[in-house]
C-alpha cells in the first residue's frame, strides 16, 4: 500500500520514520539515505522541531556523500513523519535547469517583442517613407506628389502642407515667367519706340537736305521746326519755351 501512495519519479527519497523508535518504517529506495549519521542527524532535526511544536518544515543535513535537503510533515494522530530527501545538487542542477528554461524563455518573449515592435515601427513610419521618397523625386521639372496619404494622423497632415507648397511654388513659378515675358515683350516695345522716331528723325533730315538743294525755304523751315518738336519729344523734356 505504501508503494502505491510514495511511488514517484522525481529524484530523492520518500520515507516515514518512527520518532519514537527511531526507526525508518518505509523508504522507496534501499540505498545510503537516511542510515547511520545521516539518520541521526535527520532524527535530531525534526526532534528538535517536535520539541518546539513544528509539524512540518524543512532543514539540511551533511552526509558523507552529499548534503541532503529533509523535507518533513508529521502525519495526523501518530509519531511518525513522512520525509523527502533530496540531495541538493539535484535542486542546483533542477534550479539550474529552471534559470536555463527561464532564460530562454525571456529571450523567446524579447526575441518577440522585438519583432513586434520592429513591426510596428515600420507599419507607422511607412507613410513617413513614402513621403521621404516623393520629396526626393522633387525637381524643378517635377512639382507633383505621385502618391496620397490617408492615415488621418500627423503625417497626412504634413503631406497636405507639403502638397500645398508645391502648388504655390508652381503658382509663383508661372507668376515668374509671365511677368518675365511681359517685361521682356515691354522692352521689346520700348527699343522699338525708341527706333521708330530716329527713323522719322532721319528721314525728316533727309527730307530738309533735298529742300535745301531744292531752294524751298518754307519746306525747310516746317521740316526743321518739326524735327525740333521730335527732338523734344525724343529727349522727354517736360518745359518747352513759346
Amino acid at each position: 500500500m505504501l508503494n502505491d501512495i510514495y511511488q514517484v519519479s522525481d529524484a530523492g527519497m520518500t520515507a516515514i520514520i518512527d520518532t519514537t523508535s527511531r526507526q525508518v518504517i518505509y523508504a522507496t529506495q534501499q540505498d545510503w539515505y537516511l542510515k547511520g549519521q545521516s539518520l541521526d542527524a535527520c532524527m535530531e532535526g525534526i526532534l528538535n522541531a517536535k520539541r518546539n511544536d513544528i509539524d512540518a518544515g524543512f532543514f539540511k543535513i551533511y552526509d558523507k556523500h552529499a548534503e541532503c535537503i529533509i523535507v518533513y510533515d508529521l502525519i495526523d494522530h501518530s509519531d511518525w513523519y513522512t520525509v523527502k530527501v533530496i540531495p541538493e545538487k539535484e535542486i542546483i542542477a533542477k534550479l539550474f535547469h529552471a534559470s536555463i528554461m527561464v532564460l530562454l524563455l525571456m529571450l523567446f518573449c524579447f526575441i518577440v517583442l522585438l519583432a513586434l515592435v520592429v513591426y510596428m515601427i515600420s507599419y507607422y513610419t511607412k507613410n513617413i517613407r513614402i513621403l521621404k521618397n516623393e520629396v526626393r523625386n522633387i525637381s524643378d521639372d517635377n512639382l507633383e506628389l505621385s502618391v496620397e496619404i490617408h492615415s488621418n494622423d500627423e503625417v497626412e497632415a504634413l503631406f497636405l502642407d507639403f502638397k500645398q507648397m508645391l502648388e504655390r511654388i508652381r503658382h509663383l513659378i508661372e507668376k515668374v515667367k509671365f511677368t518675365e515675358k511681359e517685361k521682356h515683350q515691354s522692352e521689346l516695345r520700348a527699343l522699338q519706340y525708341q527706333i521708330n522716331p530716329h527713323f522719322m528723325y532721319n528721314t525728316l533730315n533727309t527730307i530738309k537736305y533735298l529742300a535745301q538743294l531744292g531752294g524751298n525755304r518754307n519746306i525747310t523751315e516746317v521740316t526743321d521746326n518739326f524735327m525740333e518738336l521730335m527732338y523734344i519729344n525724343m529727349h522727354e523734356k517736360s518745359m518747352i519755351t513759346v
